[in-house]
């Protein structure tokens, strides 16, 4: 179905669910939780229709090729091997917002049902699926198993919805103030940190959905947060947000707010409390107030060398001089 639609691959996943066939026939595992050692750990079950994720990125097409593990068609009701490990301190965003911290768990969210893989949270039942079933006919809901070991439960979750429907809902920055998600309802898109999307997306090599999370996470800057988002450790990781990011600072370094608080980050940077990246970050912000914007190239008095270099002249409105 590579030329059909979205819509298309949807109604044919139900037209077979309506003959028997399961529509979900891939079911992930994701950490979603932050233990207070930094550790991620809780790992929940998503379930989802393979054709429509297929749809829209093509990775999962090679993690369920044949000669993986995950290749394999299993039972999809089995609980979390025991032959896995349920924790992990190799994961690579330890400030993803779509991981809960330790202390936020206060029961099962209304959203995840149990099944019999996991029995609550904090208690994630394992077990030995070969050991389980020596058989195929002892399969009673084939599938295929993905354990996604550098995406967030929530994340993931917000991906597959947005795989179906191609809707969003982000929730805000934690670096802005006074500003909290707007309560979740049942049939809306799952929230999901705009910066854990934009993450995922590029892993998944998924273009469109990349530009909108980026688009939001510009949205949602401001002189009050632009600091804090330039100089963090995900705006480090990624060219094209920290681009964005500088562009903005660029634009509104005569804030007030923005000038009277550079100076502690400046010191932070040199306490090593800052990402690597931050030097650089600084120098090019310095270079732009230095250099200022260029002309555009179809300003009239713009004039460029014959040999193709990149050096600009420019034209004195007063006297004319070139310079």
């Amino acid at each position: 179905m590579a030329s059909a639609t979205r819509d298309q691959v949807q109604r044919a996943a139900m037209l077979a669910s309506v003959s028997g066939r399961s529509f979900e026939d891939i079911k992930f595992w994701a950490f979603s939780r932050r233990s207070h050692t930094g550790v991620v750990d809780e790992p929940l079950p998503l379930l989802a229709n393979s054709g429509l994720l297929h749809k829209v990125t093509d990775h999962f097409k090679f993690v369920l090729s044949t000669g993986f593990a995950e290749g394999d068609v299993v039972e999809m009701e089995a609980p979390f091997p025991s032959t896995r490990s349920s924790r992990s301190d190799m994961y690579d965003y330890g400030a993803d917002s779509d991981l809960e911290d330790e202390d936020e768990f206060e029961g099962e969210p209304s959203d995840v049902k149990l099944g019999p893989s996991v029995s609550g949270r904090g208690n994630v039942k394992v077990g030995s699926a070969g050991a389980m079933l020596s058989t195929q006919m002892l399969i009673t809901k084939p599938g295929r198993v993905v354990h996604v070991e550098d995406v967030a439960y929530h994340t993931l979750k917000a991906f597959i919805f947005w795989a179906y429907y191609e809707e969003l809902n982000f929730a805000p920055l934690k670096s802005q103030q006074k500003m909290l998600p707007t309560e979740q309802n049942a049939y809306n898109a799952p929230f999901c940190s705009p910066k854990s999307m934009y993450r995922l997306a590029h892993r998944y090599n998924v273009d469109v959905l990349k530009k909108k999370a980026l688009d939001d996470i510009k949205s949602k800057l401001s002189p009050h947060n632009i600091l804090e988002e330039v100089f963090s450790h995900f705006t480090s990781l990624y060219d094209d947000i920290r681009d964005m990011e500088l562009e903005y600072l660029h634009a509104n370094i005569k804030d007030s707010g923005i000038q009277a608080r550079l100076p502690a980050w400046i010191r932070s940077m040199q306490g090593n409390e800052l990402p690597e990246s931050a030097c650089d970050i600084l120098s090019s912000l310095v270079l732009k107030i230095i250099n200022g914007p260029l002309p555009q190239p179809s300003d009239p008095k713009l004039k460029k060398c014959p040999n193709g270099c990149s050096a600009a002249n420019y034209t004195c409105r007063n006297c004319g001089t070139y310079f």
